[in-house]
């Protein structure tokens, strides 16, 4: 314990209690986590071997997930024809001048106001 500036050593014997738990109990409760450990010790390589390749496979499947997800997205919004329409205004205030509220959304894909427009967009 410390008592004014010196450090007192004390032995931690079986008479002085640590919570509850004595240095003995301690010592048996810490020889039995090994006797554990060295029972399962021949197992812990072949199941940390399956937990990382599980994980490996899990972060995989999730990447391949989100990139299908990703490009479906893609080929969705790819089919909003408001770019190429002719009352398409490319002005973020009145996008079109028929369907303002619907313009760029996926709901103008199949819009029945679309009119070709001669020039590409830019």
């Amino acid at each position: 314990s410390y008592s004014g500036g010196t450090v007192e050593w004390q032995d931690w014997g079986a008479e002085h209690p640590i919570d509850g738990l004595t240095y003995n109990t301690m010592l048996q409760a810490i020889a039995f986590f090994h006797q554990i450990l060295q029972v399962i010790q021949p197992l812990l390589r072949p199941i940390c071997l399956v937990v990382a390749w599980t994980l490996v496979m899990a972060i995989g499947w999730n990447l391949g997930s989100a990139v299908r997800d990703s490009l479906a997205r893609a080929k969705q919004m790819h089919r909003i024809p408001c770019a190429y329409c002719q009352f398409f205004t490319n002005n973020h205030r009145l996008k079109c001048t028929f369907n303002p509220r619907v313009a760029g959304s996926e709901l103008a894909i199949d819009c029945r106001d679309y009119r070709p427009n001669a020039a590409k967009p830019s």
